[in-house]
């Protein structure tokens, strides 16, 4: 029912390798879900041994864009309405920009900083385990495209948790200013 869907458009990102093919299993999910997007776009780098498979199954979604080693990620994830992507640095970065996120690790050292985020309701999604799981991803999205007030209350604890005046703190604590 894509009455519901206030979702447009969608940012997938699992990182430069996507070790375990969570991108693959997320356009999977996509496809058999059937809601409409004016666009999924989906990034990742040469770095990914998936990339044919990722390729092909884009090219089977409408209005589905296939990004690799492409410079236009940050412009695109700011005009996302959801992420779906890993644990790792990227979590800041959506959480700047008040992305409303779907997040699953693809790397050990991702489970506690996930965990944490997933339990303060930063972002929504599974932090255990380094597998994919079509169950989980069909039922986040399920989840967040039929409830129209959930994205919101996520985009505004993201923006709660991240600044932009990080580098700025830092500084101050290394080079106190004399005055």
């Amino acid at each position: 029912n894509n009455s519901l869907n206030q979702i447009k458009n969608l940012f997938i990102c699992f990182g430069a390798t996507d070790p375990s093919n969570h991108s693959l299993a997320t356009l999977k999910v996509l496809r058999k879900l059937f809601y409409k997007f004016n666009s999924i776009n989906i990034f990742t780098t040469v770095g990914n041994k998936h990339l044919v498979s990722i390729k092909k199954e884009c090219k089977k979604i409408n209005n589905c864009y296939f990004h690799k080693n492409n410079d236009d990620l940050p412009r695109i994830l700011s005009k996302s309405d959801l992420a779906i992507g890993a644990g790792g640095t990227m979590c800041w970065e959506r959480a700047y920009l008040g992305i409303p996120t779907i997040a699953f690790p693809v790397a050990k050292n991702q489970v506690e900083n996930l965990s944490s985020l997933i339990k303060h309701g930063i972002v929504l999604g599974e932090s255990m385990s380094l597998e994919p799981s079509p169950k989980k991803i069909e039922y986040f999205l399920k989840m967040i495209i039929e409830n129209k007030t959930l994205a919101k209350k996520l985009s505004q604890k993201s923006k709660e948790i991240v600044d932009g005046f990080g580098v700025e703190r830092i500084y101050e604590n290394i080079c106190p200013a004399k005055y």
